[in-house]
């Protein structure tokens, strides 16, 4: 017996625009979906540091975020109506006069994390496949851009070449302005530090391949 709220009532709420946070509480998630939504909660966090649930930028050529690292893009505003319906005002949140509150921000990090993980899926067709720490370091990558802008290291993911995949992902400029403090990226080391632990779990996922390939010894 399936628990939860069904796919198809969800689709009909957010049409209606009468989604609710509760009801969003309530769904089932899929364990992949549960860990990397608990992921993007430690490491995005909820903006700027003493205004949580405000619109937040962090530099100025950037998209601003708000909740849960959630970038602000075109038609957004049909998104925020879908799921919360009239019970916010758009134009005040992005104008930082209102905030967030954290049921909402929980409602929008789920529908981000959903349509970042049917994304990721259709970037990896083995996805299933990989282990769970892989899977994560995906759509955690997807979510905040790494991956999407990188179609040489999809490519080499796709072919199973996870050691050359983790070498070319570091081959970012965005990771060596973080990394070594110049740029637009200079004041941001916490993205070094992710892509270095998205890089290691790729290098990681090379090693059980090969392992799984070897030979067992027969006497």
């Amino acid at each position: 017996m399936e628990t939860g709220i069904s796919d198809e009532r969800i689709k009909l709420l957010e049409k209606s625009g009468m989604v609710s946070p509760k009801l969003m509480e309530r769904e089932a998630l899929p364990s992949v979906l549960k860990k990397f939504i608990e992921t993007i909660k430690v490491k995005e966090g909820k903006g700027e540091k003493g205004r949580p649930g405000f619109l937040y930028r962090l530099a100025q050529e950037e998209k601003p975020t708000i909740g849960y690292g959630h970038q602000v893009v075109e038609g957004d505003r049909e998104v925020f109506d879908k799921l919360f319906g009239n019970t916010i005002d758009f134009d005040a949140l992005m104008s930082s006069k209102k905030a967030l509150t954290d049921e909402q921000m929980n409602v929008l990090v789920k529908r981000d994390a959903k349509w970042k993980l049917e994304k990721t899926k259709e970037k990896f067709p083995k996805f299933n496949t990989y282990s769970e720490r892989l899977k994560n370091t995906l759509v955690d990558s997807m979510y905040r851009g790494g991956l999407a802008g990188s179609p040489k290291t999809r490519r080499l993911i796709n072919q199973g070449k996870f050691a050359e995949a983790s070498k070319e992902f570091l081959d970012n400029n965005e990771y060596r302005q973080s990394k070594y403090g110049f740029g637009a990226k200079k004041d941001l080391p916490g993205i070094a530090t992710r892509m270095e632990e998205h890089a290691l779990i790729m290098l990681q996922e090379n090693t059980k391949k090969t392992n799984s390939n070897k030979s067992p010894n027969i006497k």
